[in-house]
């Protein structure tokens, strides 16, 4: 018995000098936190340049008129340990919301493979982390599912605030061969020269750095193609969100057969813009010789003394389009037209980059190829109806049409699935009276995805082109897409995005884990990169000569 007392006395001794000591921390931590207040102020997230602005007084933002929001009580939140408990239930609710309204859960991926992957998530939480380390946890969850379509977020302001304040690594890296160069020196240290070889980032191997963040990377079929092609866009937001924010990095390299180290700083945002345009001659690289910039999403380019044109479609976005004073079919149906005037024999089609945009502009664009009537799509589903967990802004998709979720609209499958009775780009589609006889040549590459890799998928099923890049990051056979929905995790705020209609183009089982493949694989050197040589077009031009 006394002993027993005296061990409860002992834990209340220790119980009390827990609480004293940790008070005493939280009070020290605090007194830190007041000394190095930035004093800032920014408007919530409005997708305007105000965005980036920080102001050094509370009111409302000249630009905007929405009320200026303390930066330091942001940063607290973005700082802030969520117990174990409310993260578990948080990822309880993402995967019943899952598995209650996914349209096509496991399609790029096996039951046992997505249960394995959840089971993992679960160990991961063990002791309280912040609302950025748990995204990590939900986010390479979300890469495992396969779909182009999902995406996830921090919190608006959270997200503000990290683009804001965030340190970053000041190079845009450049994928080729499986390797990582420097495409664009943005540090404080303008003599590194770009073209030089990554080896090391803090003593950590490139190739290691770049697996890691490929488990954070949401793409149709988890294609590498995209993965490459999306860190040499965003390396340094990838790293930054997903691997780490150093203060500084030193860097291996390895330039013109020679090895070296750097050590720079990280940079906030703004700094590397600054840094991008100053060192813009250090960074010695040429655009393509035969076809000029365009800022317009669409172009057509006559190549000189040739009956060839090239067409490029940067995006299918409507709204993108319009946003630039130009129309999608208008501009298509002048094309044709000055084809046909022309006497073009060989179009070359360059949608490199294009990630998609609005549904049946792809299939709008095939009808100028074709002389056959074809179907985009196959068949849309739900997976049921109501859809359980997910919100949605206005029901619409991505062309401004109303979509109801009712059951008279839908037959149900055997498998228990809702199929849309009738949809636009479920009608067949007929070509144009003066629709393009020629050759086609399709230029490809992994950024390809959504309504583009649909375009991609049509020109080969078709076999109405030759193909020439990469492989599409976005599916063959088809993809999620219609509207979406939103779910925002009740304890983190988390906000994921999810599309609901499975479309289904194609049922071809030997495209069915991949994108649209290239008749023609393309491989640029860091040199091509840098000289602007195009490689894919040089190709696309070499066919047409020995086609003669």
């Amino acid at each position: 018995m006394k002993t027993n007392l005296n061990l409860s006395i002992f834990i209340k001794r220790a119980v009390l000098f827990c609480f004293i000591f940790t008070s005493l921390l939280a009070f020290t931590l605090s007194a830190q936190s007041q000394n190095s207040l930035s004093g800032k102020y920014i408007c919530g997230p409005c997708n305007a340049s105000c965005d980036t602005i920080t102001f050094n007084k509370p009111g409302i933002c000249p630009h905007c008129q929405m009320s200026l929001l303390s930066l330091d009580s942001i940063l607290v939140g973005y700082h802030k340990l969520y117990d174990v408990q409310s993260l578990k239930g948080d990822l309880n609710l993402y995967r019943l919301a899952l598995e209650a309204s996914h349209p096509a859960l496991y399609w790029h991926v096996s039951k046992d493979s997505l249960d394995a992957a959840f089971k993992q998530s679960y160990s991961r939480l063990n002791e309280p982390m912040t609302v950025s380390e748990f995204h990590k946890v939900i986010r390479s969850l979300t890469a495992t599912i396969g779909d182009l379509h999902m995406n996830t977020r921090l919190p608006s302001l959270y997200a503000q605030s990290q683009s804001i304040e965030g340190k970053y690594f000041p190079f845009d890296i450049t994928y080729a061969n499986g390797k990582g160069y420097i495409f664009n020196n943005n540090s404080d240290d303008p003599a590194i020269p770009v073209g030089s070889e990554v080896i090391k980032i803090n003593n950590e191997p490139l190739n290691s750095i770049t697996k890691q963040l490929f488990k954070y990377m949401i793409v149709d079929n988890n294609t590498e193609t995209f993965k490459y092609r999306t860190l040499s866009n965003s390396f340094a937001t990838y790293y930054n969100g997903f691997y780490g924010q150093p203060e500084w990095f030193t860097v291996e390299l390895k330039h013109n057969g020679k090895k070296k180290t750097a050590k720079v700083k990280a940079l906030p945002l703004n700094q590397i813009e600054q840094n991008r345009v100053r060192n813009i001659s250090n960074n010695k690289k040429i655009s393509s010789p035969f076809i000029p910039p365009s800022p317009n999403p669409l172009s057509l380019h006559f190549l000189p003394e040739s009956s060839t044109a090239v067409l490029q479609i940067k995006i299918f976005s409507d709204g993108y389009i319009r946003h630039h004073g130009q129309d999608f079919a208008s501009y298509i149906d002048s094309t044709f037209l000055e084809i046909k005037q022309r006497n073009i024999k060989n179009l070359i089609i360059d949608i490199r980059g294009n990630i998609g945009g609005s549904s049946g502009n792809g299939s709008y664009l095939f009808s100028y190829l074709t002389q056959k009537a074809f179907t985009e799509v196959q068949y849309m589903e739900l997976r049921s109806i109501p859809l359980k967990y997910w919100s949605f802004a206005g029901v619409k998709d991505s062309n401004g049409d109303t979509i109801a979720f009712k059951k008279e609209d839908y037959t149900k499958t055997s498998e228990g699935a809702y199929r849309l009775k009738d949809y636009p780009v479920l009608q067949t589609i007929q070509p144009k009276a003066n629709s393009f006889t020629g050759n086609v040549y399709l230029l490809i590459d992994g950024l390809v995805g959504s309504q583009a890799s649909s375009f991609a998928s049509l020109v080969h099923h078709f076999k109405r082109g030759i193909l020439i890049g990469e492989e599409t990051g976005g599916n063959y056979n088809g993809n999620t897409g219609g509207t979406w929905g939103n779910l925002t995790l009740p304890n983190s705020k988390l906000e994921i995005e999810m599309f609901v209609f499975k479309t289904v183009r194609f049922n071809d089982q030997s495209q069915e884990s991949n994108g649209v493949k290239p008749d023609f694989t393309i491989h640029s050197s860091i040199q091509d990169k840098l000289s602007g040589k195009d490689l894919d077009l040089d190709t696309a031009l070499k066919l047409i000569k020995h086609a003669k």
